[in-house]
């Protein structure tokens, strides 16, 4: 539904460009300009976010608690949430 849309949006933007410019625009560039997002496209942005996040907090821990690297920090991470996880199902006393 949000691919019709913005492809809607996107061909109406080009008919408003060859309009005011009196100029036309090839098939295959007008396919190219007014193509919605492929499911791809919203996995690789919502990859780019999660990995961005998981950056941003792995940097900081490395910063705060004056680790050697981010791979280290990225290690103390990640055991302090498997931690967390173990503690919340029971696993640990």
């Amino acid at each position: 539904m949000q691919k019709r849309y913005e492809e809607e949006t996107a061909r109406r933007l080009v008919d408003a460009l060859e309009k005011l410019s009196g100029k036309t625009f090839d098939a295959e560039e007008k396919e190219s300009l007014t193509r919605g997002p492929r499911e791809v496209d919203f996995v690789n942005s919502a990859l780019a976010e999660t990995m961005t996040t998981a950056y941003r907090q792995i940097r900081a821990r490395w910063k705060s608690r004056g680790l050697d690297d981010l791979r280290t920090a990225a290690y103390h991470f990640a055991i302090e949430r498997v931690a967390k996880a173990y503690l919340t199902q029971g696993v640990f006393p």
